[in-house]
């Protein structure tokens, strides 16, 4: 039996490329996952796609505040781990006066999985012996820079340095950490 047998796993982000590749790994260990997203049909599709019975569920949610991450952290059991993978790299607005993409893509990259994390670290009773987990997806692009994603690259980093502060704060009874990868085909990318 594997270790995430019998667990709820909540993936945000869950209509993405990333979250179905994810959701097939943790559901062939016999976790049951949570998808989360803001696009009923993106959910639908990809729970379609995973085939798994009760064993996935959708949450619909744009996690914009509070209340939405306490409703998909308590929509069903209390999950084990949270997957950050909701997200958005759009280029630059190029009228200097309009934040409006800027502030959507740290809130999408950022804000929203400051605040579950938040909340998952303060409702979840885990322990030292058993701590829960927390994955942030980040990229390369904080490293490297995007030519015409400075907002994207800005957010990346921005989960890093989030990352390394909650793993101090939330020690030792979750585990937090991020994964920066390159560019992965899927439908977000391939404008890329």
């Amino acid at each position: 039996m594997s270790f995430y047998h019998g667990k709820t796993i909540l993936i945000t982000g869950g209509a993405g490329g990333i979250a179905l590749e994810t959701a097939r790994v943790f559901l062939a260990s016999g976790a049951n996952v949570r998808l989360v997203d803001l696009s009923a049909s993106g959910l639908a599709r990809v729970i379609g796609e995973l085939d798994a019975g009760a064993q996935v569920g959708g949450h619909l949610s744009d996690l914009a505040d509070l209340g939405k991450c306490i409703a998909a952290l308590e929509c069903g059991p209390m999950p084990y781990a949270i997957v950050h993978l909701a997200g958005l790299s759009l280029p630059d607005l190029d009228d200097l006066a309009d934040l409006s993409r800027f502030d959507e893509i740290i809130t999408a990259n950022v804000r929203n999985g400051y605040q579950l994390a938040r909340v998952f670290h303060e409702r979840h009773a885990g322990t030292a012996d058993l701590p829960s987990r927390i994955v942030f997806a980040s990229s390369l692009a904080y490293r490297r820079g995007g030519l015409d994603r400075i907002a994207y690259s800005a957010a990346k980093g921005a989960i890093a340095g989030m990352v390394r502060s909650m793993t101090r704060r939330f020690a030792p009874t979750k585990h937090v950490n991020a994964l920066a990868a390159g560019v992965v085909l899927t439908p977000m990318t391939t404008s890329l």
